[in-house]
């Protein structure tokens, strides 16, 4: 069976183009803006891009520490570097050691080293530890402040710090530590750095690890 044969010029290509095209315009007229309204609208989208979003801050940016206060200062330490915060019970002075080194301490049957923090990294003088309670050291009666120790050390106790203020457990984003100002000397090499507070954020490993740290002073 023959199929019907489409005339050629059943379609004006020509004229239908043509109206597609004014349907085209008609659209684009009625959504024209004014030269005012693009100009808000630009200056909308560059704030808009302008805007740095606020970073989320995971979990594994944020530092659990321990603040404490040194020589006048705000300082820090990684929470899970301590062991924990106790009265200082008894100390033993061991002689010929430097002067940030108070001594010695038994804690729950482990010998420690007792370290002024302070004087250890140059921020105060070693203190004098006659206005404060040692155990049964003093006069009976007498009223003394106690002394507060942070005892150092994952698996076992490394030494106990002395501060002269704890202030909380808190967290502290690692990207707010800027880099430490100090270049040498035992700060330099016990410091993670300091934020903006500022706080100064130092290393509980370099401090575990020190060697001034531990009690194999008392055989030099």
């Amino acid at each position: 069976m023959n199929q019907p044969k489409l005339a050629a010029d059943r379609f004006d290509w020509d004229e239908i183009k043509e109206r597609l095209a004014r349907v085209q315009r008609t659209l684009e007229e009625g959504d024209r803006l004014t030269s005012q309204q693009i100009d808000a609208m630009m200056k909308q989208r560059a704030a808009e891009l302008a805007e740095v979003p606020k970073p989320t801050i995971g979990s594994d940016q944020l530092l659990q520490v321990v603040r404490f206060q040194i020589g006048g200062e705000e300082a820090a330490i990684e929470a899970r570097w301590i062991r924990s915060i106790t009265n200082l019970e008894c100390l033993t002075p061991i002689p010929e050691t430097d002067s940030f080194f108070l001594g010695v301490t038994n804690l729950r049957g482990e010998i420690a080293a007792v370290i002024d923090l302070a004087a250890l990294l140059g921020l105060a003088a070693p203190k004098d530890l006659t206005d404060m309670a040692i155990g049964d050291v003093g006069t009976p009666g007498e009223t003394k402040r106690p002394i507060h120790v942070m005892v150092l050390g994952i698996e076992r106790v490394d030494c106990a710090l002395l501060v002269d203020r704890f202030r909380e457990v808190t967290t502290i984003d690692q990207a707010e530590i800027l880099e430490p100002v100090v270049s040498s000397g035992i700060l330099a090499e016990v410091t993670m750095g300091c934020t903006r507070d500022p706080v100064l954020v130092l290393d509980g490993r370099a401090l575990s690890e020190c060697q001034k740290l531990t009690i194999d002073q008392m055989e030099r």
